[in-house]
């Protein structure tokens, strides 16, 4: 089966350092984040300026509804919070692996000639293996060209040696053989530098496709970094929305909390129904009798007695609140006929 993989030379003439588009989705993240981040502290406001309003806004003559008051405030404390989550997740970090890029679209990234990232990956360890490879052979091919040069030289230092000490045939002729010596393991050793010098250069060529394809995979890695970030963002709009109405149905049950005051037609018939210290206070001693509300509130109605042998008609502030109350009051209702 042929290798389908793009030829070393193609990445390395095509591929753009950096890729404009890439820097550009990125930078588009970076944006998106800040307004997530913009977004997140206006929802977290919302609450507790709906709760100020409540707090602001004067109770109810019996204060607030203490059911709707705590409702409404976790309401409102629940839907920022959605929101605010929902918008923080957007900022966070986004933690990526080889199998969570595996379905990248690499088109998207112009100028590289890769269309999976299952194809960058299978080239990218082919030639990391390769890469491994010829660094050992690249150290084997320099230290070879060291030794052989370290013996031409010690050849050479010998040739000039007994060159220099040869007055008669026999030693001229083991200096010849010494140069000739020497010559040759200088040949070799040129041609070992020349190796190294091969290899060298190849071990350059192959660390530059290593490097020119480890960055289209970082660029890879930050566009999936910047698809998850604008995944996160719509999701943390659809949770914004239920925040709003959450939020919204917290503030409402905020206003309607303050309990307003009862609208009373007066005057009105009441009952009495009398304790120890109502007996005592209006001097009667029956446990209930009628009367007449013209005024007060629903704890302290103004009344005049409708009197009775037992007893005197009286106007008096008849409370049925703690500290002292006096009894109950209880509306007598209307006969509306047959």
């Amino acid at each position: 089966m042929a290798d389908s993989s793009p030829d070393p030379a193609q990445v390395g003439a095509s591929t753009p350092s950096p890729p404009v588009f890439v820097d550009e989705a990125v930078a588009a993240a970076e944006g998106t984040r800040t307004t997530a981040r913009w977004i997140a502290s206006s929802l977290g406001a919302i609450p507790s300026l709906a709760v100020l309003a409540s707090v602001v806004r004067a109770p109810g003559d019996v204060g607030f509804d203490p059911v709707k008051l705590a409702l409404g405030v976790a309401l409102a404390a629940l839907g920022a919070l959605v929101g605010v989550l929902g918008f923080a997740r957007v900022l966070a970090p986004v933690p990526l692996e080889d199998t969570d890029i595996q379905r990248l679209d690499l088109k998207r990234i112009p100028g590289q000639p890769y269309a999976t990232f299952k194809d960058l990956d299978r080239d990218l360890k082919r030639l990391r293996d390769d890469l491994a490879e010829k660094e050992v052979e690249a150290a084997q091919s320099r230290n070879a060209a060291k030794a052989a040069d370290s013996d031409a030289q010690q050849a050479e230092t010998a040739a000039e040696a007994a060159e220099a000490t040869a007055d008669n045939r026999a030693l001229r002729r083991s200096a010849e053989k010494a140069r000739a010596d020497a010559t040759l393991k200088r040949s070799l050793a040129t041609e070992q530098a020349r190796r190294a010098d091969a290899d060298a250069a190849r071990l350059t060529v192959l660390t530059d496709q290593v490097s020119r394809r480890d960055t289209i995979r970082r660029d890879a890695y930050r566009l999936k970094a910047t698809d998850v970030v604008g995944t996160r963002y719509s999701q943390a709009l659809i949770a914004s929305i239920a925040s709003v109405a959450v939020i919204a149905a917290g503030v409402t049950l905020l206003g309607l909390a303050p309990e307003p005051k009862e609208t009373v037609r007066l005057p009105r018939l009441v009952t009495l129904t009398l304790n120890e210290a109502g007996m005592r206070q209006l001097g009667c001693s029956a446990r209930s009798l009628q009367a007449l509300q013209t005024g007060g509130s629903l704890s302290a109605p103004t009344v005049i007695t409708l009197p009775t042998p037992d007893c005197p008609a009286r106007t008096v502030v008849f409370t049925t609140a703690p500290p002292h109350p006096m009894g109950t009051v209880s509306v007598v209702a209307a006969d509306k006929g047959p």
